[in-house]
């Protein structure tokens, strides 16, 4: 996606070898993301202020969006905790879709 940058900070949970050695122990990834984000599309008026974004991030990743003014990083966020109504897609954060949280 043009305009994205997305990568796990560099040292803090990056994959361990199967030896089973001490970080391997502290970081462990299940297979559900605790965040999952789907073709996620918002729009105010003509403005498409984000266009079908996915994204995975795993327990354990530490995650940021980077970009310039207008690229969408605080209407994704603010869609994630569920302040802004999503036009399309599909998003989960701990497995529960944020616009339907009680």
């Amino acid at each position: 996606m043009r305009g994205w940058y997305a990568k796990p900070a560099r040292g803090l949970a990056e994959p361990q070898p199967p030896d089973g050695g001490p970080a391997a122990s502290i970081v462990r990834h299940t297979s559900d993301p605790v965040i999952r984000i789907r073709g996620l599309r918002k729009a105010f008026g003509d403005v498409e202020a984000v266009r079908g974004i996915d994204l995975n991030v795993q327990r354990g990743e530490i995650f940021t969006f980077l970009g310039p003014n207008g690229a969408g990083k605080t209407t994704t966020v603010e869609t994630l905790e569920g302040y802004l109504t999503r036009d399309g897609g599909e998003v989960e954060v701990l497995g529960r879709d944020p616009q339907h949280a009680t």
